[in-house]
């Protein structure tokens, strides 16, 4: 009798193993979010049109790279169930990951277990490791900045100005978030404090004079562009640029044809050649 039972038992353990097998399926693997909101998160992208295997990995930000994806191996979905492809792992295989980077899927705890794979891998704690972790929340937000995920990144920067206000980048990443989000009376409360502490910082003022241009208040975009303009330095003509084309779009915003012409004229004088703002000045017909 206790065979029988202990038979039963195993084999109704082997029936739940096998419908847990079954779980997963092809249509269950949606690919519609973007690799950065899936940070320290296993992510599978769309299966190759050759071979139909899916490239599954894990999503963190490297400090200094940012979000990276380190490719662990493929998978296949066979008759209605997910198999991981035999792949003997050598060595690291890591991407950087762009703001056209396809859309992934997040896969779940029960995907993991079918592919063998801890939840959080043991490697991740070589990038968890910091001493600074004000330095650590501006790179986290400047990541976030940098692939459009401007509210993700005021969680890390807003945090980081309650504790120091001027730490180095700060100022400009945090009006940045604000700035892209429309919030921009923010920016401005925090750019006129941070020009009061580093005046000769062309970042800060050309970021100001975009928080006033995006508010309509031209005449006050103007000055700041100005004031800006003649502070830049012989190796700062990028930024000068910048702001030369914003300050004509400002005149050409308040009616001023002809300043407008004058100022787009300067911006392209001062554009490194085959940059994204010179290419845009030809565009404009300057």
């Amino acid at each position: 009798m206790r065979h029988l039972l202990f038979l039963i038992s195993l084999f109704s353990l082997i029936q739940q193993l096998s419908s847990q097998e079954k779980v997963v399926t092809e249509t269950e693997l949606q690919f519609t979010q973007r690799f950065s909101e899936c940070e320290n998160r296993w992510v599978a992208f769309p299966k190759s049109d050759k071979d139909n295997k899916y490239p599954f990995g894990f999503v963190y930000i490297d400090a200094q790279a940012g979000f990276t994806f380190d490719m662990e191996g493929t998978f296949s979905v066979i008759n209605g169930r997910m198999v991981r492809d035999s792949f003997e792992k050598k060595g690291s295989f890591k991407y950087r990951l762009q703001t056209n980077t396809k859309k992934v899927a997040a896969l779940s705890a029960e995907h993991l277990v079918i592919l063998k794979v801890d939840s959080i891998p043991g490697w991740l704690k070589i990038y968890a490791a910091y001493t600074d972790t004000i330095r650590r929340l501006i790179r986290w937000g400047y990541h976030y900045n940098h692939v459009n995920e401007c509210h993700t990144a005021l969680i890390f920067l807003e945090k980081a100005y309650k504790q120091k206000p001027h730490a180095e980048g700060l100022e400009f990443e945090l009006s940045f978030a604000y700035n892209a989000l429309g919030r921009y009376d923010e920016a401005i409360n925090v750019l006129s404090l941070a020009i009061k502490n580093d005046p000769k910082n062309m970042l800060l003022i050309r970021e100001l004079g975009y928080s006033y241009l995006e508010k309509k208040d031209y005449l006050r975009a103007i000055a700041i562009y100005k004031e800006g303009i003649e502070k830049c330095s012989d190796d700062e003509l990028a930024t000068k640029s910048e702001m030369a084309v914003n300050m004509a779009s400002a005149y050409k915003a308040a009616g001023n044809e002809e300043q407008y012409k004058i100022w787009g004229t300067k911006a392209k004088e001062w554009a490194p050649k085959d940059s994204p703002i010179y290419n845009h000045l030809i565009k404009l017909g300057f």
